[in-house]
């Protein structure tokens, strides 16, 4: 059987599990759980390819892969189309770091390619964002893919045909995945704000809402410890797939206060967009007592009023500073960052 045909077989098996499908924990609760430092020493194991993770975390994790992988890869992605009722045969507009300059190609690609009569897709790197902007409003397309950081700095209203985007990568996504383990859940069609974790992931969490995630078709990652904070919940779909109700980010994207306890940060950069001209920010606890805020502004403001609402959004007071920057070197972006 060919890949492809593998593919259309699960999409089909998809049809129904997603109404019938309810994890089994038994089979996995006697794995330890293995955390990222411990997959990282690992020896490479003979796999179909390798793949690395972004490292935007710390140092990066390689990780073999294999056919099923890859099948399940290809399958998910075409589940979230399905799902969020894309047409194909529409044009598709995607923003990647790892594009130069502006493309332009007939079809939308791999694995989209497997099915006929596709519309034209669009492909241009990470450049300024009034240059992206202007881009998309000349090519007037109807779906965009791109980190939800970039999403968010668009004015989408200005692109006349615009109907949806998805996007992946960082926080606030359509789809949670990663390197280590594919894609782990999609946001559920009918409560956008869940996501659904697919058949061949299992998804515990500890005592502090660290995600475990076994990928049941990977031969060793099992109880992967992978660093990320969440919550397990119910959608009011009628799907039976595990849900996500709220993904909070890294541990390292956690505030400490003065006394030790870490909260979520209520700090988000589209907050200030309109009131300070501020289309990226980055904030930075370097200590308890010190936090650096890196910001590219569009005009110029009143210091003062940022950091006085930012540690209102924080909860305390605060030594803050306000540095400038023209642009963040990783692509993807996170908002808050610990180096405690």
């Amino acid at each position: 059987m060919t890949d492809i045909e593998e593919v259309f077989k699960l999409l089909r098996i998809f049809e129904k599990s997603q109404y019938e499908f309810k994890p089994n924990f038994e089979n996995i609760k006697n794995y330890p759980i293995l955390t990222r430092p411990e997959l990282q020493k690992m020896s490479m194991k003979k796999g179909l390819f390798s793949c690395r993770s972004s490292g935007s975390t710390g140092e990066p994790v390689i990780v073999q892969k294999y056919i099923l992988d890859h099948i399940w890869y290809l399958a998910t992605n075409i589940r979230e189309l399905i799902w969020r009722k894309w047409d194909l045969s529409k044009n598709l507009a995607i923003i990647k770091p790892i594009y130069k300059g502006m493309e332009k190609q007939n079809g939308w690609g791999y694995p989209q390619q497997m099915f006929p009569n596709q519309g034209e897709s669009y492909k241009i790197g990470f450049e300024p964002v009034s240059t992206i902007q202007t881009w998309l409003e000349h090519l007037n397309p109807h779906y965009i893919h791109a980190y939800p950081s970039i999403i968010r700095q668009l004015d989408l209203t200005k692109i006349k045909n615009f109907i949806d985007f998805k996007s992946t990568g960082e926080l606030g996504g359509t789809m949670y995945s990663s390197e280590e383990c594919g894609t782990i859940a999609i946001s559920c069609p009918d409560y956008p704000q869940n996501y659904h974790v697919m058949e061949n992931q299992v998804v515990e969490t500890d005592e502090e809402g660290n995600a475990i995630i076994t990928t049941l078709n990977h031969p060793y990652i099992k109880r992967y410890k992978n660093g990320d904070v969440i919550e397990l919940g119910k959608c009011g779909c009628k799907r039976t797939l595990q849900t996500i109700t709220k993904i909070y980010g890294r541990v390292r994207n956690f505030f400490t206060m003065p006394n030790g306890e870490k909260k979520w940060p209520l700090v988000a950069s589209i907050t200030y967009y309109e009131k300070y001209g501020i289309t990226r920010f980055k904030a930075i606890q370097h200590s308890i007592n010190d936090l650096e805020v890196q910001v590219i502004k569009t005009r110029d403001f009143e210091e003062n009023n940022l950091i006085a609402d930012i540690q209102k959004a924080l909860g305390v007071e605060i030594n803050t500073k306000i540095t400038y920057v023209e642009e963040f070197k990783n692509y993807k972006h996170e908002e808050f960052v610990s180096m405690i």
